[in-house]
């Protein structure tokens, strides 16, 4: 499935997750498990496990946003209170994400939905943990 993921300690792990449809990789086929995660990167995949478009569609106050491949989906996190911006009106989609904001960010969809819970099978494979605490910059 990906390029780069044949010698990896987590490839059974990341195959697994990618089955599921919370990992799709990049254009190129690669997965690149050794680049950090942006923001807005880790919205696309809360998106792809919470039902984000369930949410109505409030207009964000992040003004650094419009035209990101991925502005719904910010917009949709925004409005279920899953994320917050860096400052009152930026969000900053290619910053890197923090360990706390995406502790935070876990933490939040569990309180969202109790029932996700058991949904994160994920946090079974040990490669979920890792890419989400380790896959971060800081």
């Amino acid at each position: 499935m990906f390029k780069d993921v044949n010698n990896l300690w987590a490839k059974k792990g990341i195959l697994q997750i990618a089955e599921q449809g919370v990992l799709r990789g990049y254009a190129d086929g690669a997965f690149k498990p050794d680049q950090y995660l942006s923001r807005a990167e880790v919205v696309e995949l809360v998106g792809r496990i919470v039902e984000l478009n369930y949410f109505t569609n409030s207009a964000s106050p992040f003004r650094d946003i419009n035209h990101t491949w991925n502005q719904e989906n910010i917009e949709f996190a925004y409005a279920a209170g899953l994320i917050e911006g860096r400052t009152a009106n930026q969000f900053v989609p290619d910053g890197l994400v923090t360990r706390a904001e995406a502790t935070a960010l876990l933490i939040r969809m569990l309180s969202l939905d109790p029932d996700l819970g058991p949904m994160f099978t994920y946090a079974q494979n040990p490669y979920f943990v890792h890419m989400i605490l380790f896959r971060i910059d800081y």
